[in-house]
């Protein structure tokens, strides 16, 4: 522009190109806002990722000309990790390919570094033998002896697995008989978010508990009384039946068999002593509402009260199906056929 003096100030005399330069900063703006934003890549030889996921950021140095599409393929998800403890291999150009390219297609990709980046996942070792306390404490909670009865070893205690190195939630399952005797297997689960490992607990359960011991011979047919037999401590660890832990458990019971004097009793030597004996005559029952008919019959069973029996009807001889309500009483089921 041109410098002339008026009144004696300086003054500038516009320049008739100020329009088109003017035009140019305008087109070139433009044309800056049109390009596609760019993000370099320098992929990292090896990463280590203590989770299950692992994102671009985990493996990858991320660069580019937009602050808000960098952060976002930072914090783009490459893929799973590994187990705890084990490593995989990622093709940088398959993550590019199909994950980047299609996520942010408008961005320009520049790739360097390793081809192939080695995930190595983070991990602790958990041991039974670390949390035997914490198993002791549960069964202790849940079996059905009695403190001082029982006796648990677990064969096992080295026994460990590999979880992330983050907080773990340890439960414990598998005591579905709660009076178990030897060999049991438990489990311990850890869990870390929704994943979960299950790890086998071998065990050995010895029982040592007072039960019912008779005191003398006793012939089959006998019905017992209490001066029969007596309460005493013995292993009952190799026992299989149940045996019974208290003197009025074997009230109305009967001998099946002979028994010896120091056996263990249990419900398979001895049986409730039948209400009603075979060819016994009965009263037969029939119940309905506010209507109650009864008619004589014959047990052609014998029963305990609630066992079912078949009875025949005296004046008809029609065979019945009924239940033992006492001695010498049965009543027809429901739904049954008429008497």
């Amino acid at each position: 522009m041109d410098v002339h003096e008026q009144s004696g100030v300086f003054r500038r005399r516009p320049n008739g190109n100020v329009p088109a330069v003017s035009a140019i900063l305008v087109v070139w703006c433009i044309g800056a806002c049109a390009w596609p934003a760019t993000v370099t890549l320098l992929f990292h030889d090896s990463a280590l990722v203590n989770d299950t996921l692992f994102t671009v950021g985990d493996i990858a140095r991320v660069t580019g000309s937009s602050g808000e599409v960098t952060g976002a393929v930072t914090a783009c998800v490459a893929g799973t990790c590994a187990p705890p403890g084990y490593n995989r291999f990622i093709s940088a150009a398959d993550l590019v390919s199909f994950r980047l390219k299609t996520g942010f297609p408008e961005v320009a990709f520049t790739c360097t570094g390793s081809k192939r980046p080695l995930v190595r996942t983070d991990f602790r070792m958990i041991r039974l033998s670390d949390h035997e306390a914490e198993l002791r404490s549960w069964i202790a909670s849940t079996i059905g002896w009695k403190a001082g009865e029982w006796e648990v070893t677990v064969d096992n205690p080295a026994d460990s697995c590999a979880l992330l190195d983050k907080p773990v939630s340890l439960s414990f399952d598998g005591l579905e008989n709660r009076f178990p005797k030897g060999s049991t297997n438990l489990s311990m689960i850890a869990r870390q978010g929704s994943r979960s490992r299950r790890i086998p607990v071998r065990c050995r359960f010895s029982v040592n508990a007072p039960v019912v011991v008779t005191v003398k011979p006793i012939g089959r047919g006998d019905v017992l009384q209490a001066d029969d037999c007596e309460i005493r401590r013995m292993d009952i660890t190799r026992f299989a039946p149940a045996p019974y832990t208290s003197v009025t458990q074997i009230r109305n019971k009967r001998a099946t068999r002979s028994i010896a004097a120091g056996a263990i009793l249990h419900d398979r030597l001895l049986a409730n002593i039948p209400a009603i004996e075979k060819n016994d005559a009965v009263s037969i029952v029939y119940e309905k509402g506010r209507i109650s008919v009864t008619v004589s019959g014959i047990a052609r069973e014998r029963g305990a009260v609630g066992d079912r029996i078949w009875v025949e009807n005296r004046q008809t001889h029609k065979l019945i199906r009924a239940v033992i309500r006492k001695k010498g009483t049965v009543s027809l089921l429901q739904g049954g056929v008429s008497i």
